[in-house]
């Protein structure tokens, strides 16, 4: 009797975790694929208001290396860094992944989050928002980095998730 109730706890705990990788995969296609009309695209230095979170994009800049002398990474195209305030607008915490943040640029080419060039920023002293925990009503300072093709270095959107589980999206205007 006890083998079987082990076996139907097996095979709950199965049907669960399955359960879970559906629902994460269908609010990761939603946040991927949701389209956001281009009217509603802010501008750099706006205040946009997703979800759980306040955004503003400072500044953005392009580099071919990052680092210093002792963590340095090149990129094979260029380093897209932005500049990027978040603010908790819920009542508990919520930490900060790359989930929350997709490039794109004029053609719908997709970029994710440099894995490489944020380890080259938090060795060398800079804030990057990857897996930092945010307190309601904090704002946080920090940067994104994507890699992204030299002959690309016009036009790019970045994409900013409402949260885990929340499918606003808003989308900021890089120029």
């Amino acid at each position: 009797m006890a083998q079987i109730n082990r076996k139907l706890e097996n095979v709950k705990a199965f049907k669960g975790f399955v359960f879970l990788l559906i629902l994460f995969g269908l609010y990761w296609t939603t946040f991927h694929n949701k389209h956001v009309d281009k009217s509603d695209y802010k501008k750099m230095t706006e205040l946009i208001n997703v979800g759980n979170f306040t955004y503003s994009v400072d500044n953005v800049n392009f580099y071919r290396s990052v680092g210093n002398y002792f963590v340095k990474r090149n990129a094979d195209g260029v380093f897209l860094v932005v500049s990027l305030r978040v603010m908790n607008r819920d009542n508990t915490e919520h930490s900060l992944d790359n989930s929350l943040f997709k490039l794109t640029d004029e053609n719908g080419a997709e970029y994710e989050i440099s894995i490489e060039g944020s380890t080259a920023l938090e060795l060398t002293g800079h804030q990057t928002l990857f897996m930092k925990q945010l307190n309601p009503n904090i704002w946080k300072d920090g940067f994104l980095i994507f890699e992204v093709p030299r002959k690309n270095a016009n036009l790019f959107y970045l994409h900013l998730s409402g949260g885990f589980l929340n499918l606003d999206q808003g989308v900021v205007e890089l120029k």
